[in-house]
């Protein structure tokens, strides 16, 4: 059952233990809305407080705080009614942003595809600026956000190689554009997704991950990638 004040994208299970709920992941306040947080986590409490909820539970799966991984469905719906997701409730309402890393190729692209929907239409989290995909060339902009989980979006200029790391580019200036970072085991994913970097040169990319940091002063603050989900091909 979910009860008021425990709606968030972690949950507690009947055994007390928290769940993080799969696929998705909490905004946070920011500069100039520092309650969205908490706004996150009541808004959608009308469809969803009070309700049964059955838990699919990843026996394997724990994220780096060691919070179980979990799919969530309200169970108590109008007859004839399917279960519902909770957390395709969440991204559908704006509520949330989708989480590529922790979800399989079958649901990756409807969450994506409803995060999208929700964006455009500016409902919930997207109403704030502050979530607007970064223009990958304001360097300004991307040092503010420097150290946050980001999403960003551009076209690729270069790709190139230096040692055993790939290097893709959005400015063919050095320290004018944000930077993707492919260490051996990326490349390894992005092989087996069947993807080459050097395909993705003049490609648009939505793009998101922690954004680090820049090293020392004249270069980007850049993006780890740890595989392909990280990334949306744009037209």
């Amino acid at each position: 059952m979910v009860r008021k004040g425990t709606l968030a994208l972690d949950v507690a299970d009947g055994d007390g233990r928290i769940l993080r709920l799969k696929g998705i992941r909490p905004p946070y306040g920011s500069g100039d809305w520092s309650e969205l947080d908490v706004m996150a986590r009541y808004a959608p409490a009308g469809w969803i407080e009070g309700q049964g909820v059955l838990a699919e539970i990843e026996t394997g799966d724990r994220d780096r705080w060691g919070r179980r991984l979990a799919r969530l469905w309200l169970v108590n719906r109008k007859p004839g009614e399917s279960p519902k997701a909770v957390a395709s409730g969440l991204l559908a309402s704006g509520w949330a942003l989708a989480d590529p890393l922790t979800i399989g190729s079958e649901c990756r692209k409807f969450y994506l595809v409803q995060e999208q929907r929700a964006r455009t239409s500016k409902d919930g989290l997207w109403s704030n600026p502050w979530y607007t995909p970064l223009d990958v060339l304001n360097i300004a902009g991307l040092n503010l956000r420097a150290g946050e989980t980001v999403i960003a979006k551009g076209q690729v200029r270069d790709v190139r190689r230096w040692k055993s790391l790939i290097f893709i580019n959005f400015s063919k200036k050095r320290g004018k554009g944000l930077g993707l970072m492919l260490t051996r085991r990326a490349q390894r994913a992005f092989a087996a997704a069947g993807i080459k970097p050097d395909s993705l040169k003049l490609r648009k990319l939505r793009v998101r991950g922690l954004l680090e940091p820049a090293r020392r002063p004249g270069l980007a603050p850049r993006i780890r990638l740890s595989g392909p989900e990280a990334i949306e091909f744009l037209r």
